[in-house]
């Protein structure tokens, strides 16, 4: 896979074709909606008194799921929330973005979409 590092450190990202594999689709799509479903059941937990029933679902601008601090809840059901980060497309294009040939997993996170519009107030700093 060709990747253009230096348009990446220009504009900050990069969009990955077929970085999942077409037949592995399914089966990562749903491995996340479980790991996101527990995660959801933990924050609820978590909940402080005065915090709504979701926890940080519902009070985060950002929810995110932590696959790396979530290591305990995996299981054959959701092992493809690790393993889609060694997928060739993903590791390799990290790799070359790091310009590393062999780039180590550190971090797997999926950035939620909130559950309320917070609205860009404190999400960037002047001028947005």
């Amino acid at each position: 896979m060709q990747v253009n590092r230096d348009r990446f450190l220009e504009e900050g990202y990069l969009i990955v074709r077929g970085a999942i594999p077409p037949d592995q689709l399914e089966s990562v799509r749903v491995a996340y909606e479980r790991m996101v479903e527990r995660q959801k059941t933990i924050w609820a937990q978590e909940r402080g008194p005065e915090d709504p029933p979701g926890g940080v679902w519902e009070l985060s601008a950002q929810p995110r799921l932590n696959i790396s601090g979530m290591i305990d809840h995996l299981d054959a059901e959701t092992i493809k929330t690790v393993e889609t980060w060694l997928f060739e497309n993903i590791h390799g294009v990290s790799s070359a973005l790091l310009n590393e040939p062999d780039a180590g997993v550190t971090e797997m996170m999926l950035m939620c979409s909130p559950v309320h519009d917070h609205g860009t107030s404190g999400v960037c700093g002047p001028p947005c």
